[in-house]
């Protein structure tokens, strides 16, 4: 139980600091992309976008490969709080970014964190040879 407890912890962490680290890079490559009003231009937002998933399928993957054999409950619980939070931040961001970012956005963190776990559980699994 402490293992996937601490899976889950180490997944968020992971895809907290991925995710401020791609705000700070984005920003000092593409500084006019970010307005001041809080908005972000189309084209930035699909590049977060992209960094989204890849945040989340390597906190699943991390998280999977903590909690060994309890990947899936582990990668579930882990892309649920992903959510929760999610759905908190993008509903202070609801007016400053458009519809088509925040939906996707939301929609891709609990399947990409699973995904990341299968993954990563899947490159685990020893490889069966076949016999002749």
């Amino acid at each position: 139980m402490m293992r996937n407890s601490m899976a889950v912890v180490a997944g968020f962490a992971t895809w907290s600091v991925l995710w401020l680290a791609v705000g700070q890079v984005a920003q000092r490559v593409a500084p006019n992309a970010f307005l001041e009003d809080g908005s972000i231009a189309d084209g930035a937002l699909i590049v977060v976008l992209v960094a989204s998933v890849i945040c989340s399928l390597v906190a699943g993957a991390l998280a999977a490969t903590i909690a060994r054999r309890a990947w899936k409950p582990v990668s579930l619980a882990l892309g649920g709080i992903l959510l929760i939070v999610g759905v908190g931040v993008q509903a202070s961001l609801w007016t400053t970014l458009p519809l088509w970012y925040h939906l996707p956005f939301l929609a891709l963190l609990l399947p990409m964190t699973v995904i990341g776990a299968r993954l990563a559980a899947t490159e685990a699994r020893p490889v069966a040879h076949a016999t002749t």
